[in-house]
Parts: C-alpha cells; sequence; structure tokens
C-alpha cells in the first residue's frame, strides 16, 4: 500500500513511471468526496501538491482524479508493464470505510461497546457507502468495533448517540421525535439504495434497530455467539428500521411474527437454521469470513452483479420506504403511552417490563 501523504518518498520512487492513474480521496471529516474528470492516461506523474493536486503529462483521456481537503490516497495505477493496486480509504463521522486491492469496502461503525445509532450515523453510513461506489469498489462489507455489532437507537440515555423516540415520559411527547425519527428512516432508505452488495459481520448483539441495519445487508456472517433480537414489543413500541418488509422476506412470516410478538433473543446457531445468518464463524476469524463473501461478490463481473441484485431486489426500495411510514405513524401513536414508559424504564434497570395496556 502507497499513501500519498508520504509524498516525498512515493514521488521519488514513482516519479518517472509512466501510468494510467486512478486517484481517489476520503475526505476525513466532511463525509463528502469532490471527483473531478480528468483526461490523465499513460503520463508521466510528478508531484503532489500540498492542496491535493497532481501535476502529469496528459495523455489518451482516460481514468479521473479525485480529491478533498483531508487527504489523498491511490486507489488504483497500472503501468506499462506491471500492475500494482493500492488502497482508498476515509472516514465519514463515526463511520470508516476502505476499500482494498481486492475492491471490497469495509465500512466500520466506531461506537463500541453498543455501536448505538442516530440520525447522523445513519446518513455517515450512507455516505459511505455512496463513497465506495465512486472510490471503485464492487462490495461492502459492513462490521462494528467494539463488543456488539448494533444495539439500535437508544431509548435510556446511556450513550452519547442522539436519542430517537426520547425516552418514555410525558415530559417529550412532542412532535421533535417523530422529526427526528424520519430524518433517520430518510438516510436509511439510502442504505436500501446503494446498488453494492452489502455483506454484515455481526459480532455480539443486533438489536431492535441493529437488527433491522444488519437486514439492510444482502448477507450476514455471524458468530454462534452473536444474539438477534427484535425487542420491540419489550419496549411497548412498533417496530422500525423496515424490519416489516425485510424480516419475513428473510426467515419467513411464521418466523418473524414469532421474532416480533415476542421480541426473544436468538443465537447464531438459530439464527442460520432460520435463514437469518447466511454463514457462521468463530468470533476470532469472524470479519475474515464476512470479508471473504464480500470478496467472492467482488471477483464476479461487476455488470452482471449490479444487473442481477436490481432484479431480484426490484421494488425493495420502495417496500422499505412504505413499510418505515407506516412504522413511523404507529410508532407516534406508541411513543406516549404509558407501556412504552415503562418498557424504557424496565429495559434501563435490567428487569422484566409490567406493562398495563395503557
Amino acid at each position: 500500500m502507497i499513501d500519498l501523504l508520504r509524498r516525498q518518498t512515493v514521488w521519488s520512487k514513482l516519479g518517472a513511471l509512466r501510468a494510467r492513474v486512478t486517484i481517489v480521496t476520503g475526505p476525513r471529516q466532511s463525509g463528502k468526496t469532490t471527483l473531478v474528470r480528468s483526461q490523465l492516461a499513460h503520463g508521466t506523474l510528478r508531484s503532489l501538491g500540498d492542496q491535493g493536486t497532481v501535476d502529469a503529462a496528459l495523455g489518451d483521456p482516460s481514468g479521473f482524479l479525485a480529491f478533498g481537503q483531508h487527504g489523498m490516497r491511490v486507489f488504483a495505477l497500472a503501468g506499462m508493464a506491471e500492475m500494482m493496486h493500492y488502497m482508498a480509504d476515509g472516514a465519514f463521522g463515526d463511520v470508516s470505510m476502505r476499500v482494498g486491492d481486492d475492491l471490497v469496502a469495509t465500512a466500520e461503525i466506531r461506537r463500541p461497546p453498543d455501536n448505538f445509532f442516530d440520525a447522523g450515523l445513519i446518513a455517515a453510513l450512507a455516505d459511505a457507502y455512496e463513497w465506495a461506489g465512486k472510490a471503485g469498489a464492487r462490495a461492502i462489507m459492513l462490521c462494528s468495533e467494539g463488543k456488539h455489532f448494533c444495539a439500535g437507537a437508544d431509548f435510556t440515555g446511556r450513550s452519547s448517540a442522539g436519542r430517537v423516540g426520547g425516552s418514555g415520559s410525558g415530559d417529550d411527547r412532542g412532535n421533535g421525535r417523530g422529526s427526528t425519527a424520519r430524518t433517520l428512516y430518510d438516510q436509511a432508505l439510502r442504505l436500501f439504495e446503494s446498488p453494492l452488495p452489502v455483506v454484515a459481520a455481526v459480532q455480539g448483539a443486533a438489536v431492535g434497530g441493529g437488527l433491522g441495519l444488519a437486514c439492510s445487508a444482502d448477507f450476514r456472517v455471524a458468530s454462534p455467539q452473536a444474539r438477534f433480537a427484535a425487542n420491540f414489543a419489550r419496549l411497548g413500541l412498533h417496530q422500525g428500521f423496515a424490519l416489516s418488509a425485510t424480516l419475513p422476506a428473510i426467515v419467513g412470516q411464521q418466523h418473524a411474527w414469532d421474532l416480533l410478538y415476542t421480541g426473544r433473543r436468538i443465537g447464531g446457531d438459530e439464527a442460520a437454521a432460520i435463514g437469518l445468518a447466511d454463514r457462521l464463524a468463530d468470533a476470532a476469524g469472524l470479519r475474515e469470513a464476512a470479508h471473504a463473501l464480500a470478496a467472492q461478490l467482488a471477483e464476479s463481473a461487476p455488470l452482471a452483479i449490479r444487473a442481477i441484485r436490481a432484479t431480484m431486489r426490484e421494488g425493495l426500495a420502495a417496500r422499505v420506504r412504505d413499510a418505515m411510514d407506516h412504522e413511523l405513524a404507529e410508532q407516534e401513536k406508541l411513543w406516549p403511552t404509558a407501556d412504552f414508559a415503562e418498557g424504557v424504564r424496565a429495559t434501563a434497570e435490567r428487569r422484566t417490563p409490567r406493562f398495563e395496556g395503557r
């Protein structure tokens, strides 16, 4: 791997190489990448300027340059007599993204240990997905730092993530939480609209909206110790994050009803048995197994994969949008209830909730 930020070393080695070049950057704070089309091909690279510009002798039209404020890295460089692949990476808030030389993009959520999400995190993840496509990735491996894959929204205020839906007390029964959830679901829709196949590596818990996030992926690789739960009924709340559409499609109607009505947790073995997990791997090798599956996808013909995926997922984004619209409407009815307040308290106090139906 060659990091262009080490430009004195890089260009002293590569300065005379005639090559076709694609350069991609990953802005580390803004989450935005500037793409500038360039007529760079078979040119002699001369220098990397301080502002992220490259001086080169131009040749036949080919390739593109991409640059931003916070750094630039080579994505792929093919010389006349040899092929050398390098890595592009970037960061988007609490999401990091790296594209390897196998054209697999690794998206990592970094809010350990529970990786609670809010609208900002889901927006950052959607931005990272879009950037990966522009960087030439052919598949995405989604993973999380820390103990758990994702515990969904934080209703109890244990984390620094913004609450979605408030605490359930009468004091926060306004339009604000509905607006916050609407923003979150709008950003979540972008994940389903991404053209790249996604493999999720699920460690620890994928709970509530975290299960919804896992189900936004094409495939899920889990360890036997992983735990999956659509725990909304145990919170006194309607399911969200499009689980109304995705969960029955993945596990079938009866298993979906079981998980949604009971809110029970299932382990990796049962998840694999009902189709919620597509592969099982030891916890120590979980990411490697998920990456290997993503690499298999990336090895297939990219135009064919996109066409096949578009056919198999035809109408999914529209169904997801409709599902989240309905889910939000039902959640807005249940947020002000005493049962939701009790569900949040019981979760925070780690006890069995006592629901009264009001």
